[in-house]
């Protein structure tokens, strides 16, 4: 699944007197993958989150719920996993955000959870770890209109090695997302500047080298997007060719 959605420049280069404007550009992308952390209760224990569930056409949280010593609910932790954007190397995040569209739940302050993380993709035990060990915290309110928008600190996403980052969704009173179609929740980052992309340097170090064509030759075969140049579907000859062909410093 090609999880990135949207890629738009919305300023151009402009030309003001001899003063080159950098152009702002904004990469957009859906999650690579969702589900639900949650509380796998039984009659005693309904708080202690040991469960996950895959995505759905909606993502709910809230707290466990007992009556007389016995649970009437339990806990409920919605997830995400997002793909760093693809930025250019040296370029400057300017605003990095999430957009959710909330499907039901009263109005309200919720918390989000991010850690930087090497999947694509989530379970129990990765869940966990964002949700306990996150490396950033930070309050959300949400209204009662549908469509919200929190900004994210832009340091989170400067760095060049990240691949993925996770965000957990968690408050008391349930809380429920859309998470299908055109109102699945969105990583929208703005950045500016940053060389221009060089095809076939596929580790950014301004060099088509043999670190390009160890990974090359490593994703053979797979239709990874990061190693697929030529972006037919498959990491084949043609992409070798581009290496060999681009040999050398970018310019």
């Amino acid at each position: 699944m090609n999880t990135r959605i949207a890629r738009l420049a919305f300023v151009n280069l402009l030309l003001v007197g001899s003063a080159l404007v950098i152009a702002e550009e904004q990469v957009t992308v859906a999650p690579t993958s969702s589900g639900r952390l949650y509380a796998n209760y039984t009659f005693q224990d309904c708080c202690t989150l040991d469960a996950w569930s895959s995505s759905s056409g909606s993502l709910w949280t809230e707290t466990c719920e007992s009556m007389g010593g016995y649970c009437m609910g339990g806990k409920d932790v919605a997830n995400w996993v997002f793909e760093m954007p693809d930025m250019p190397a040296g370029a400057t995040v300017l605003d990095a955000r999430i957009q959710l569209n909330k499907q039901s739940g009263v109005s309200g302050s919720a918390v989000l959870y991010l850690r930087q993380i090497d999947s694509s993709a989530l379970g129990t035990t990765s869940a966990l770890l964002t949700y306990n060990s996150p490396m950033h915290t930070q309050s959300a309110y949400f209204s009662n209109a549908m469509s919200h928008s929190f900004g994210l600190p832009t340091s989170f996403f400067q760095d060049p090695d990240q691949s993925y980052v996770a965000v957990a969704l968690y408050r008391s009173s349930r809380l429920q997302i859309h998470n299908v179609g055109t109102l699945t929740p969105t990583l929208v980052v703005t950045y500016e500047g940053g060389a221009p992309p060089c095809p076939g340097d596929v580790d950014g170090d301004g060099v088509v080298g043999g670190t390009d064509l160890a990974a090359i030759l490593g994703y053979w075969g797979s239709s990874n997007p990061n190693y697929d140049l030529d972006e037919s579907g498959s990491v084949d000859g043609a992409d070798l060719a581009m290496i060999l062909g681009r040999w050398g410093m970018c310019p």
